[in-house]
């Protein structure tokens, strides 16, 4: 714990802000060994294999003591007994429906959705289900007092894996469910990776958006949304626009 707390002022190497909030899990990985699957270190701690759709179709992890989630509360009873009220908790990674079907699915996460919808919608609502369900056990181990507020960790969907798939399959398979997870937190941030057709759809169709981003970057899938364009989109709406290059 005291290696991670120096750890914070990593970013202070690249003129970065840095946090006093730590943080829990291991990056986007975090909640698939809930799924069954085992994390590799050299894989930067995701999965390097994936389940089936029938077994992700029945799976209903329990959001409180499946997978990683022993090891998290036992980080928080230590953080909060070791250090001052002044260090935060960053909730997990959580990602987003689909990012999390992609990690859990592999491949066949672009495919399912094509050639056995029923099957696919359930194993997205199955992931979706533990995405909402799991902020309630997490809330209540860190406390209100040592809530990192943070967009990142709070209430942000992941949308990278989004940008692989067409504006018409993620109205129609994905949408659903993102618009599930802004019905019950009431306000949501999106990370859209910079995908323009990502970052156009999500502010469109789900309602309660406080925070989106774009920015540069160099080589993606579908193109990065530039910051004047994003401007425009947003339209004077108050939605705080992360930039990132």
């Amino acid at each position: 714990l005291a290696r991670e707390i120096v750890g914070l002022l990593e970013p202070l190497k690249m003129l970065n802000p840095v946090s006093r909030a730590i943080p829990l899990g291991v990056g986007p990985g975090s909640m698939c060994p809930s799924f069954g699957l085992e994390l590799k270190p050299d894989c930067q701690w995701t999965p390097a294999e994936s389940r089936t759709l029938d077994e992700v179709a029945a799976l209903r992890p329990d959001p409180a003591t499946s997978g990683l989630l022993p090891a998290m509360r036992e980080k928080i009873e230590r953080i909060k007994a070791l250090t001052p009220p002044e260090f935060k908790i960053y909730l997990p990674d959580r990602q987003g429906p689909f990012n999390l079907a992609h990690l859990i699915l592999g491949n066949e996460a672009f495919v399912a959705p094509l050639v056995e919808p029923e099957k696919f919608h359930q194993a997205m609502q199955n992931i979706t289900d533990f995405w909402i369900a799991v902020r309630r056990p997490l809330l209540g181990w860190i406390g209100p007092d040592r809530l990192s507020r943070s967009v990142w960790s709070d209430n942000i969907i992941c949308e990278c894996s989004c940008n692989m798939i067409s504006p018409d399959l993620y109205r129609e398979h994905v949408l659903p469910f993102d618009l599930q997870i802004a019905k019950a937190l009431g306000r949501v941030a999106i990370h859209p990776c910079s995908g323009p057709h990502v970052f156009r759809m999500t502010l469109e169709n789900i309602p309660g958006i406080e925070y989106t981003e774009a920015g540069s970057i160099e080589k993606t899938a579908a193109g990065a949304i530039t910051v004047p364009d994003a401007l425009k989109e947003i339209a004077g709406r108050p939605i705080a626009l992360g930039i990132g290059q």
